[in-house]
């Protein structure tokens, strides 16, 4: 058999771009992720230095099951399109009904947008978990135009569903507005894992690294939990010591420290630079 090199750079296209849309999936969700736990506590993500790879390390974990969720979903899709192709579906009767589906979908989403009073008494029957039933609005939206982009692309010319089908631009905008849809549920996704984390944070001191902080100057760290002891040390290089702080992250040559029992609204996050008078000891539990 010949080797076939337009297939080939096809294939290959297709899988770069799929890379670059997980790609800037995993990134988004990390940012987000981040930012929602950062500013619980009064900090921005810009200040910790995270860079693209470190959101998505930290974001294949959480983001593992919706992405094998939507990668199921997609590899139904394909078995499906594939027997309506071979004439083991009715197609005319299987593109009617995801019509219907994904346009019932869409309306629902729309509505939501544009009305808060409805958006409320849906949100007030769906469920927080999973995840996708949190972010309920979006992912409707998701379902709806992927079902529609689906039929406009696949509609016959001709026959009884030629109807259905709505050219090249009107699939475009489709996927479109399906992608953007996609971000919108990633970003609530990421939301409500940023939520998990600090609540996790504030609930349980494991949740950090604890550390201990030794110090030439008098830092004025203070807490509920904090324990300050003067070394009585003129000489020496650390005079004072901290306990009773837990790392939040590192960042632009920052630690931020927070103190055990920490309050929103009440106590503070502390910076300490990271620098030779100053030494931060991690403490393993």
């Amino acid at each position: 058999m010949p080797f076939d090199q337009t297939s080939t750079w096809k294939v290959v296209a297709a899988l770069l771009g799929q890379t670059a849309v997980l790609t800037g999936l995993l990134v988004y969700f990390g940012w987000m992720r981040s930012q929602t736990t950062y500013r619980h506590f009064g900090l921005d993500a810009k200040l910790m230095g995270v860079s693209s790879t470190d959101l998505v390390l930290t974001s294949v974990d959480s983001a593992y099951t919706p992405l094998l969720l939507l990668g199921f979903v997609v590899f139904a899709g394909t078995v499906v399109h594939t027997a309506v192709a071979k004439g083991r579906l009715r197609g005319a009767k299987l593109r009617a009904r995801a019509a219907m589906i994904g346009s019932a979908l869409v309306v629902v989403g729309t509505i939501s947008t544009m009305s808060d009073w409805f958006a409320h008494r849906v949100g007030t029957i769906v469920p927080d978990n999973p995840g996708l039933a949190f972010a309920w609005l979006p992912t409707s939206l998701l379902i709806g135009f992927s079902l529609l982009a689906y039929v406009s692309a696949t509609a016959p010319t001709t026959g009884g569903d030629s109807w259905l089908r709505g050219g090249p631009a009107t699939s475009f905008a489709l996927v479109g507005l399906a992608l953007l849809a996609l971000f919108w549920t990633v970003s609530l996704l990421a939301v409500r894992d940023g939520r998990a984390r600090y609540r996790d944070i504030e609930r349980r001191d494991a949740a950090l690294s604890e550390v201990a902080v030794l110090s030439h100057d008098d830092l004025v760290i203070e807490g509920p939990r904090v324990i300050y002891t003067d070394l009585k040390l003129p000489d020496a290089r650390y005079r004072h010591h901290y306990a009773g702080l837990r790392l939040l992250g590192y960042g632009n040559g920052k630690y931020f420290l927070l103190p055990l029992g920490w309050r929103r609204g009440i106590d503070r996050v502390y910076t300490v630079p990271d620098q030779p008078d100053v030494r931060v000891e991690i403490i393993a539990h």
